[in-house]
């Protein structure tokens, strides 16, 4: 019994220090096989029967499985897959430390091909850039085939094989290592290269148990299909509106997911939680990745840190962001909504994304209980960029005609329109209800009473409603004055709302042509609702006493009367009529000839007016000047006071129901022609006489006059004087209109050009001494052109030749030798005599002026030329 107890521990050691074993060469081999993982699904039967065979010969130490393996790596021009599939990989077999050989099986027909060989050349570049250098690819076909040049690759041909036939199978493997000793005899290690030796030498007689038991073990690509197709048919059965194509490309994991183990208790617990079937396959089609998730690591600890704050997940960054979504102004039930529609919100970081979009709201114009209102209502908008989405969003609208306060409106009533496109949604709607009538101030305001309106399809909903108002008989025009006065009635459905309403409108007895006007007059009818409003306003008009016809007279005359709060609004009316003394037939009578009397206020309009007459009239007379003109209490009470005036002074006050319905124009006539005898009623003005004007309050009380403190802010003393001095002559003093003498001797020169300014005149062009610009020399830096020109980086060159410019010299009066000495004249000497005569001109005798009184000789006649001389 001892020894049986001791050969059982020694057996247990044995197996243990073999698991031992078989572990650590599991961890061990160089850095870019540890990278990798073993696969789980192989292609094919051929590459798993011929590889592991070849598994087995060049690694017989270490385990099948982890030969076929998977490697990451980073996607390249060449390679663009994020993992590296050799058909085999091994190391430990080339004398270069660490070299990999790679193992390759092209056994299908598509590796033939032009773009089959492409494919392989780009693999095995990829296999031998991932590898450390020394590498070698060796690539196992039935086919020669055209590769390019590429150092490290060797290409081998087989036999084919039946599958499942050891002997077809044997054979292959001889084949491949047969050309791997030749080709590589110089780079394998000695213990490998012999024991393929070996191998050949005994033409293949080897045992291949491990082999065997792989391929037989092994989950190929039609074992996945096979549990694809159970998956399907488990989701169409337990899922059936989940669409599992779109789950499949949102979380390709599900095919390898177990139905047993992993699906039913999913679904059975997510039913634990408390959602229904409905709710579990849309949290599925929302968000499969939850079925990679485990129960009781993940699951089990989210929902009991959701019960903790309404609805959250427990990760690092969740609790300041519930905390945030508090500190903004949600109510716990509004944070456990927010994050169970938008649970994305989660993952936003508080300081880059969801303060500035709190900070741009308030910026907009939203206080703060109104931002809070609009996260919990469309949590999506903490998403949305606010240079991309926000801020081009409220620009639009600014632009469509909105204010800011209407913008800010908008957002708070139905934050969804900020995720809305503007070149998709927003501008296509405008430009429709533009196109059907509406002004852009109509427009704006559309948006700004219901700004849904935008979210609706134009095809599904708006044009639709447009053609059924058309249809019932409105023009254009009115669609268009429908639309803006009640923009609702555009998200009302034209099955369940409109035509049951117009329909009830026919049944109480309206034709076609009032149908239409009742819709053009008040579309507010076509959004009520016909048993809580429009049937029970029918019955109380009916037990009031009016017939059919009438009801149908008082909806197509005041349609408004069918939105009226039968407790609050009808019911007052007609008793307040009763209490001023109409029997039931008179109310009936005067809501059916005045059915606007109805939508009156009963304290602020009818009784003043009922007072006013009261003062007048007795109670009887009232009461039949309701029932006579009921219209008269719809008149304002201006109209009504000034036109009982009239009639008082005139003495015919109990005409008063007759005339109220005359237009001003026409009464004025009446009272001057009929009532006043001809004689124009003279309107009372306000004299001293019926508005004595007491005068200015001149008792002195105490404090100052006027100002600060006084009893009465009085006027200054100097209170209407008059003033007639003028900002000018305070300034520049007072003018004169005396006309000064001018003295002609301080004049330089008299009127007109004379000889002087012709010859010393300045002839020629006047130019100055630069180009362009006005040369100036004087003292001030600010104006002077060396100054000024001083901040260039070398001298002006202008400047230097300042010399050539200006006006230039005039011709000298001798040219040459053949010159004729003409000379500048006699004006310059005679110019010069008379400035020396100060200006006198003295008179000088000649024969011509001289008469004969100064001639020698003697003259009778003073004219006598030919006088007698002695």
């Amino acid at each position: 019994m001892s020894r049986r107890k001791g050969s059982w521990k020694c057996c247990g050691k044995m197996l243990l220090l073999s698991f031992l074993a078989w572990g650590i060469a599991a961890c061990t081999g160089p850095w870019w096989w540890k990278k990798g993982r073993p696969r789980a699904v192989h292609r094919s039967t051929a590459e798993v029967e011929l590889l592991s065979h070849l598994a087995v010969l060049v690694m017989p130490e270490k385990p099948i499985q982890e030969l076929f393996r998977d490697f990451p790596v980073e996607p390249s021009e060449t390679w663009g897959s994020r993992w590296l599939c050799p058909d085999l990989s091994t190391y430990g077999v080339l004398r270069k430390e660490g070299a990999a050989l790679f193992v390759e099986y092209d056994g299908h027909y598509r590796h033939c091909d032009e773009q089959g060989c492409k494919a392989d050349a780009r693999k095995t570049e990829a296999l031998l850039r991932y590898a450390p250098e020394g590498s070698r690819v060796l690539r196992l076909g039935h086919s020669a085939r055209e590769f390019g040049g590429l150092d490290g690759r060797l290409e081998v041909l087989v036999d084919v094989w039946r599958a499942g036939h050891k002997p077809s199978l044997l054979k292959a493997v001889v084949q491949t290592v047969q050309a791997v000793l030749r080709e590589l005899k110089d780079e394998m290690l000695p213990e490998v290269y012999e024991r393929l030796r070996l191998f050949e030498a005994d033409e293949g007689s080897h045992a291949f148990h491990k082999s065997h038991e792989f391929v037989c073990k092994a989950v190929l690509t039609t074992d996945k299909e096979a549990k694809r197709a159970n998956m399907q048919t488990f989701l169409q059965a337990e899922l059936p509106s989940v669409d599992t194509e779109l789950l499949a490309r949102k979380f390709p994991a599900i095919w390898g997911c177990s139905i047993k183990t992993r699906m039913k208790p999913t679904l059975a617990w997510l039913e634990d939680v408390g959602l229904n079937h409905g709710r579990v396959a849309k949290v599925i089609a929302m968000f499969p990745s939850v079925l990679g998730l485990s129960i009781d690591g993940n699951m089990k600890p989210t929902v009991a840190w959701l019960e903790d704050v309404g609805l959250s997940q427990p990760q690092a960054n969740l609790k300041p962001t519930v905390a945030w979504f508090e500190d903004v102004g949600l109510s716990q039930p509004q944070v456990a909504k927010v994050i169970a529609a938008k649970p994305q919100v989660l993952g936003l970081s508080i300081e880059a994304n969801l303060k500035p979009t709190v900070a741009w709201f308030e910026d907009v114009g939203l206080s703060q209980p109104q931002v809070a209102k609009v996260i919990a209502a469309k949590p999506q908008v903490l998403g949305l960029s606010i240079e991309a989405n926000l801020k081009p969003t409220v620009a639009w609208f600014e632009d469509v005609g909105l204010s800011q306060p209407q913008v800010a409106k908008v957002i708070a009533a139905k934050p969804q329109v900020l995720g809305l496109s503007i070149e998709a949604n927003l501008k296509p709607t405008v430009a429709w209800f533009e196109d059907v009538g509406l002004s852009q101030p109509q427009v704006a305001k559309v948006i700004a009473v219901m700004p849904s309106v935008l979210g609706l399809s134009i095809e599904a909903n708006l044009k639709p409603t447009v053609a059924w108002l058309e249809v019932v008989g409105l023009s254009q025009p009115q669609v268009a004055k429908v639309i803006a006065a009640m923009p609702q009635v555009l998200g009302l459905s034209i099955e369940a709302n409109l035509k049951p309403t117009v329909a009830w409108l026919e049944d109480v007895g309206l034709s076609q042509p009032q149908v239409a006007k009742v819709v053009a007059a008040s579309p507010a009818v076509l959004g009520l609702s016909i048993e809580a409003n429009l049937k029970p306003t029918v019955a109380w008009l009916e037990d009031v006493g009016l017939s059919q016809p009438k009801v149908a007279k008082v909806i197509a005359a005041m349609p408004q009367v069918l939105g009226c709060s039968i407790e609050a609004n009808l019911k007052p009316t007609v008793a307040w009529l009763q209490d001023v003394g109409l029997s039931q037939p008179q109310v009936a009578r005067v809501i059916a000839a005045f059915p606007m009397l109805l939508g009156y206020s009963v304290r602020g309009n009818l009784w003043p007016k009922l007072r006013f007459l009261q003062d007048s009239f007795s109670s009887s007379e009232v009461c039949a000047m309701i029932v006579y003109h009921p219209p008269m209490l719809g008149y304002s009470f201006a109209r009504l006071r000034h036109r009982l005036h009239v009639l008082q002074r005139n003495s015919c006050s109990r005409k008063l129901a007759k005339v109220m319905s005359l237009t001003d124009t026409h009464f004025e006539r009446r009272s001057r022609n009929d009532w006043g005898k001809g004689k124009a009623i003279a309107p009372a003005m306000i004299t001293t006489e019926n508005a004595p004007v007491c005068p200015p309050e001149q008792r002195e009380l105490p404090g100052p006059r006027s100002g600060f403190g006084a009893g009465l802010n009085r006027h200054e003393e100097n209170h209407d004087q008059r003033f007639f001095s003028t900002t000018s002559e305070e300034f520049y003093g007072q003018g004169s209109r005396k006309k000064e003498k001018v003295d002609a001797a301080a004049v330089p020169h008299s009127a007109g050009l004379g000889t002087e300014h012709e010859e010393g005149r300045v002839r020629g062009m006047k130019v100055g001494v630069l180009c362009g610009e006005a040369y100036n020399d004087a003292n001030n830096p600010a104006s002077n052109t060396r100054t000024q020109r001083s901040w260039l980086y070398q001298h002006d060159p202008s400047l230097k030749n300042l010399h050539h410019g200006g006006r230039k010299n005039d011709l000298p009066g001798k040219d040459n030798e053949l010159s004729i000495p003409i000379g500048q004249g006699a004006m310059a000497k005679v110019r010069a005599d008379l400035k020396a005569r100060q200006g006198r001109l003295y008179r000088v005798a000649t024969l011509i002026t001289k008469g004969n009184h100064h001639r020698p000789g003697v003259s009778i006649f003073q004219d006598d030329v030919l006088g007698v001389t002695c």
